[in-house]
């Protein structure tokens, strides 16, 4: 449901928070807002409207392009877009056309019920789920489906309850299901935009009449003038859809998929056999690329196991859900493990795994911070771009006591770098000496190893806290890139103004945990392609009500596409 607030308007505003050099100013404009009246965007629509935002609505393109939910007057609701410089819907409830389902038929009057999750890859290509049907008819007759954005109109490449072309690609008798762990009134599988409009759907699949398990999780790829293509099913014995690392084995359970920019599907899994006896077995596979490929593998000692050093007999027992794909076929990942006890963080790549950082331990793989010891990384959720990850994680002195909790910037070839840590009056307490950081909000990491994160700091004696962004690149210290004070470009019917802001919001960012995007591959807050979105309050906008986060990118300093350790600079 849309949200509101009657004490001031939150302008989304945008940033792109490239590498510029220290004296370049970083320039802000709004790019949406809910409230047409103080707000000049023309090509939103006239009269009363309402935006509701989902967290991680904002591409990886170039141009940063942000998606969201708008209501209009009348009670359509919609998903719009920014696409080649212009706000337009993709998809609309209650009507045909462009903004309709498209389909043909006896179905050509059919129209969107119901609008849910959507997703979009680096070329702007988006995708969502939605309920469409009869207009006449109860929206529980309506049936789920999931559509591509074309060049003319939606294109719907999947549906429940059909097992022809846009069924799960299993067979005669197969049908997608809508009993999934998240299943609700629209979506019945977690979406990502695949390069070249391809899609993954996470989703559940029912089986012939007759079969037992009558709701089985799967992975499905779609591939446009292919169509859909089981990458795994639970259950199945079938050598291109099961694990490949025991005789007779099946999945007994899949997790949520991570995607990386270059496609690739990477889940971690519950493998077993009955053949002699029950045996299981947790990894990580690859998906989606023939049959599954087995990348890391509990109970192993050699290349699929934890490759710790001085512990040959060391071994995965259990794996973290969320992968975080790094360069081609490589990936972080957060395991636990035995002989001896371990919890950490690792790296996949080149056909083995590396540890990047491990709880209880001082040194190479210990926090960088002298007398402590990583004792929990909070949801233990690396986060990744191109080699760099970035961690929350706690810290505790060695023997007990005082523990702290900070983010850590991670590299396969060198040890955890410190950034920040809360609460501490050390080198990592504070931006300066007199301000001390106090909680992170949301954080992030861009592929040359920029780190942006949204934190409030203080500073003693007094007891006020400031919500400020931050930027850390490589080698310097923090920089406050948009803090109380600071002024935006503001569009409005008499011109661009410049407006101050009056404070920074934590909604829709994240937790303390580090503000993640879902899984990745997921739109987030922060565009692969350099780029940030906040929402601020901003002076002369008391009493409106509370608007979304989204918005375009709109700079005047060069735009800076990130690649692994180089940038290229834009005009």
């Amino acid at each position: 449901m849309t949200s509101f607030r009657n004490a001031f308007c939150f302008a989304a505003i945008f940033v792109c928070a490239g590498q510029v050099v220290a004296s370049e100013p970083i320039n802000w404009r709004v790019v949406l807002s809910s409230s047409s009246s103080t707000v000049l965007l023309p090509q939103l629509p006239t009269g009363g409207y309402s935006m509701f935002p989902l967290p991680g609505e904002v591409s990886d393109s170039s141009a940063a392009t942000p998606g969201f939910n708008l209501t209009r007057d009348d009670g359509r609701k919609g998903l719009w877009r920014e696409f080649a410089g212009n706000l337009q819907p993709y998809a609309e409830t209650g009507i045909t056309g462009a903004v309709g389902p498209g389909r043909t038929g006896g179905e050509s009057l059919h129209v969107f019920r119901l609008l849910g999750a959507f997703d979009s890859n680096d070329k702007d290509q988006r995708i969502f789920a939605a309920r469409a049907g009869d207009p006449v008819q109860s929206i529980d007759d309506a049936s789920y489906g999931i559509w591509t954005v074309g060049n003319t109109g939606n294109v719907e490449i999947a549906r429940t309850g059909t097992d022809g072309a846009l069924g799960p690609g299993i067979g005669s008798q197969w049908f997608f299901s809508t009993d999934f762990d998240f299943v609700d009134s629209v979506n019945f599988a977690h979406l990502h935009a695949l390069p070249a409009g391809g899609v993954l759907l996470d989703s559940s699949v029912s089986p012939p009449p007759g079969q037992p398990y009558s709701k089985r999780e799967a992975l499905v790829r779609h591939t446009p003038g292919i169509g859909n293509v089981a990458c795994a099913v639970a259950r199945s014995t079938d050598p291109l859809l099961a694990p490949g690392v025991m005789i007779n084995d099946y999945f007994e359970g899949l997790g949520r998929a991570g995607t990386s920019k270059r496609g690739e599907v990477f889940a971690i899994a519950y493998a077993v056999t009955q053949t002699p006896t029950i045996t299981t077995r947790r990894g990580i596979w690859q998906f989606c690329e023939g049959a599954p490929q087995v990348q890391v593998l509990s109970a192993d000692t050699g290349n699929l196991g934890p490759g710790i050093s001085g512990s040959a007999s060391a071994v995965f027992d259990t794996f973290e859900p969320i992968i975080a794909p790094t360069g081609a076929g490589a990936f972080y990942f957060s395991a636990v493990g035995s002989n001896p006890s371990f919890k950490g963080i690792f790296h996949h790549a080149n056909g083995h795994n590396t540890p990047v950082l491990l709880n209880g331990v001082q040194g190479a793989l210990g926090p960088g911070i002298a007398g402590f010891a990583f004792s929990q990384v909070i949801d233990f959720h690396p986060m990744s771009a191109g080699r760099f990850g970035l961690v929350f994680a706690r810290i505790q002195a060695v023997g007990g006591g005082n523990d702290r909790f900070g983010l850590w910037r991670l590299r396969p070839d060198a040890p955890p770098e410190p950034l920040l840590l809360q609460g501490d009056n050390g080198a990592y307490g504070g931006p300066v000496p007199e301000r001390r950081w106090d909680t992170v909000v949301a954080s992030n990491v861009f592929e040359n190893g920029v780190v942006v994160f949204v934190a409030s700091t203080w500073t003693p004696p007094s007891a006020t806290r400031r919500l400020s962004l931050w930027r850390m690149r490589p080698g310097e210290l923090p920089e406050e890139i948009l803090k109380t004070g600071d002024t935006v470009r503001f569009p409005t019917s008499a011109g661009v103004e410049l407006r101050a802001v009056r404070g920074i919001s934590s909604i829709n960012l994240g937790t303390g945990s580090a503000g993640l995007q879902n899984h990745a591959g997921d739109d987030s807050w922060v565009s692969a392609s350099g780029s940030v979105f906040v929402e601020a309050e901003l002076d002369g906008m008391e009493g409106l009500i509370y608007p979304t986060r989204y918005l375009r990118a709109q700079v005047t300093n060069p735009t800076v596409m990130f690649e692994d350790s180089f940038e290229l600079r834009g005009n």
